[in-house]
């Protein structure tokens, strides 16, 4: 759920779908939850088409919101920065986003 409420905020800076944003990071981990394929559970979920693009093909228009909590997470801050130069977001926004999204989810850091 934290990627999921980081990817809504995200995608609210950039004027995008936060819905579809929010569903991309709910979804992001399904396999490894299951231990499944992807693509397979892809197919068994009603998801659009782009959230399908980013999680199973690895692009489309949601696909840069799926690497930039990738790499957050990671902490792979230069990877980190060329993501949200790219994007065109606002760094300072990122802590603040992820904190937001820790206390929405009711875990505490």
């Amino acid at each position: 759920c934290i990627r999921a409420r980081f990817l809504e905020l995200v995608a609210k800076e950039l004027r995008m779908d936060s819905g579809e944003a929010f569903m991309l990071g709910l979804f992001s981990m399904l396999d490894a939850i299951l231990d499944t394929h992807m693509d397979f559970l892809m197919q068994q979920i009603p998801v659009s088409p782009d959230i399908i693009q980013a999680l199973v093909h690895q692009g489309g228009p949601l696909y840069p919101l799926l690497q930039l909590i990738r790499i957050y997470e990671a902490g792979q801050w230069a990877e980190l920065d060329a993501v949200i130069k790219e994007l065109g977001l606002i760094s300072s926004n990122m802590l603040d986003y992820y904190l937001d999204a820790v206390r929405w989810t009711g875990y505490f850091i």
